[in-house]
């Protein structure tokens, strides 16, 4: 890394992948944190330099507090060659993936990063990859939709927040995946979504005919469901034991085994695809007639019994050398399998969409400029919910872009404008979404400031956090970008913070990203009357009473509305509904309506003050003028203008012009 540059270089050892990925990062290294959270490391290596004579770079600290419990090794810093990482790539690479050569021949950082990897893969892991026999990737950020792992964590993409082992998470809600690849295909598009529109659109294509073709969506997931792990298995055909040993051989026999079995399902695959219509499975059922199918399955064949499926009973072997020989042949034709991986991984991910569609009811979304939703429903809340949750209405376009929610707690604000980013995820991976229309627009950048509690590791509270965060989006966000921010500036005093949220609604606005602002600060409402691209929502409430009057309790709609909130003191009124002594619950109340008085005394007191303090000095000024001007009579009337306006200055708002006169000049 240098200037804001990462080299980034990861492999799976059960997937065998090398991802090269180089690109400028921010001084808070929020893409370096997002990419590491996507690949989900279990151990991370640096340059020595990166914590010289115990000190740590910034960078460095970053990595080991965001992922904790993983290990951080560090080598030295010679082992970081650009010239060692082309070679690395020229030697290893599938012919299929070369052209990756010409991506990264210039991209010295993920170079330097890829020589100390397989330098350190290959002395500490024991794993030799075999010439030509890996696939080689190179991965930008262009064509997908970033969204930074704060973010990922708060809106519950992987992970629930409250139990991590629950899948009451948005990956959990759709993942009807059949293969090992296809669900980490699933995971990573969720955390990336493309956004490129062909991409999209043609994935749209097959979940729209898997759900209408009944026989064709089971017959695949009856299919895939018969498919192994296979690029753990390719993993394991194209690595080279150091020695040859009894437990080596063994695995030779028995990735031979699982790969002939592989193989033979292609023609089941092969005929599922060639059911449907779409483009996509076109491509790929045109993709599956490679020769080199049928040439690694006689050679299989050949040297192992026809019946031979799982259990080494049934081998005929020869000699050893023949299977390494054999094997050897296989990384000859490996590129095939390849194709044949991320043929199955995608298809498996997309029959998972087709049926978490069919399940819930989910609408085909449009791609326009303009983001509108009518009746959409929380994906996730839709699933575990007992009752079914209230669907609501979505807008922004570029002329009403800055979307103000207000709203007691509890009325839904921060669910509401989960929902939204939760359904332009599911829109752009390709799934259908849970509404009765949807039509998103295309964004680069999902940006999400959700209340946040003191961070002790770095000493931040709860206002720095909001800060820090706020201030990434500020820089950051584009014209195509998609923000949601719940209750900004709770972490100080309420004046400070209506101050700080009127500045930054002010920036925001300005910029054609689509802004959803939740906030309990009802002075920002008034920025619709000032800027024509704001709007008011709000959360119905209403509240029901007893015979005599008194209010009994208060019943959530949970309905979006277009307006402000009517509702005051909703924090008394929710604390009156919850279990709290009602003793305390009134002396709340009473303490409360002695602040307010208080408050109106003040401000009443410092008008009446500022009035008397205006009166007093424009007093003394006329009476300096009558004892002490020498001025003539033109001159003195010029003078008392000049006083009429600083008195009227003085008292500003508190007093009307029109109302006051001075005396007859």
């Amino acid at each position: 890394m240098a200037r804001g540059e990462i080299g980034l270089a990861s492999i799976d050892l059960k997937n065998p992948t090398l991802i090269l990925s180089q690109f400028s990062d921010t001084q808070i290294y929020v893409k370096t944190i997002t990419k590491l959270l996507l690949l989900k490391p279990v151990e991370i290596i640096m340059p020595n330099t990166a914590c010289e004579n115990g000190n740590m770079t910034k960078l460095m600290k970053l990595v080991t507090d965001e992922f904790q419990g993983i290990s951080v090794s560090t080598v030295q810093r010679k082992y970081f060659n650009e010239t060692s990482g082309i070679e690395y790539v020229k030697q290893l690479c599938v012919p299929e993936f070369n052209s990756v050569e010409m991506e990264v021949a210039t991209k010295y950082y993920c170079l330097a990063a890829a020589a100390a990897l397989m330098k350190y893969v290959q002395f500490m892991q024991n794993a030799i990859y075999a010439p030509g026999s890996l696939r080689i990737i190179f991965t930008g950020s262009e064509n997908t939709t970033l969204i930074d792992a704060a973010s990922a964590k708060k809106l519950e993409l992987l992970q629930n927040l409250r139990d991590p082992r629950s899948d009451h998470t948005l990956y959990g809600i759709i993942n009807y995946t059949k293969t090992s690849g296809g669900a980490r295909l699933l995971r990573a598009n969720i955390l990336q979504p493309p956004c490129d529109i062909e991409t999209i659109t043609m994935r749209q294509d097959v979940v729209a005919e898997l759900t209408e073709k009944e026989d064709v969506f089971y017959n695949m997931q009856a299919i895939l469901g018969r498919f192994l792990d296979i690029d753990h298995l390719l993993s394991q055909c194209i690595q080279i034991p150091k020695q040859e040993t009894m437990k080596t051989a063994e695995n030779k026999l028995t990735n031979i085994i699982y790969l002939k079995h592989t193989i033979e399902m292609i023609g089941a695959f092969r005929n599922a695809l060639g059911d449907c219509e779409n483009s996509l499975f076109k491509a790929y059922y045109k993709s599956l007639e490679d020769p080199r199918f049928t040439l690694i399955q006689s050679k299989i064949c050949s040297v192992i019994d026809e019946q031979a499926k799982y259990q080494k009973g049934g081998l005929n072997m020869r000699t050893q050398s023949v299977v390494t020989e054999l094997l050897s042949d296989i990384r000859d034709n490996i590129g095939c399998l390849y194709k044949l991986s991320e043929t199955v991984a995608v298809v498996d991910m997309l029959q998972s969409f087709a049926h978490a569609c069919t399940l819930s009811n989910y609408v085909r979304p449009e791609f326009t400029d303009t983001l509108a939703i009518k009746q959409g429903r929380h994906p996730i809340l839709e699933k575990i919910s007992v009752e079914a949750p209230v669907p609501n209405d979505v807008y922004a376009s570029e002329d009403s872009n800055f979307i103000i929610i207000t709203g007691p707690n509890m009325s839904g604000k921060s669910t509401y404008i989960r929902q939204i980013v939760l359904l332009q995820v599911l829109a752009q991976i390709g799934c259908f979404v849970p509404a009765v229309y949807a039509s998103f627009r295309i964004t680069d950048h999902i940006f999400t400031r959700i209340g946040s509690d003191d961070d002790m590791q770095t000493n931040s509270s709860t206002f720095m956090l909001e800060m820090r965060e706020i201030n990434y989006i500020t820089q950051n966000a584009s014209s195509r970008s998609l923000i949601i921010t719940d209750e900004l500036g709770r972490g100080t005093s309420a004046e400070e913070g209506v101050g700080i949220c009127h500045a930054i609604c002010e920036h925001l606005l300005k910029q054609k990203s689509f802004t959803f602002f939740t906030t309990h600060f009802l002075e920002l409402t008034n920025l619709e009357s000032l800027y024509p691209n704001v709007e008011n929502f709000c959360f119905e409430v209403y509240h029901t009473y007893t015979s005599d009057g008194d209010q009994k309790k208060i019943v959530y709609t949970h309905v979006l509305t277009k307006g402000k909130t009517q509702e005051k003191h909703y924090g008394l009124q929710l604390a009156e509904l919850s279990t709290m002594p009602s003793s305390v619950v009134e002396n709340a109340k009473k303490i409360a309506n002695q602040i307010i008085q208080e408050k109106q005394q003040r401000e009443e007191m410092q008008v009446e003050l500022k009035q008397q303090r205006a009166d007093f000095k424009l007093a003394t000024r006329l009476i300096q003028a009558a004892r002490n001007s020498r001025l003539d009579e033109d001159g003195l009337r010029i003078y008392l203008s000049s006083l009429k306006q600083q008195y009227f200055q003085e008292i500003g708002k508190i007093s009307n012009p029109s109302n006051l006169s001075l005396p007859d000049e």
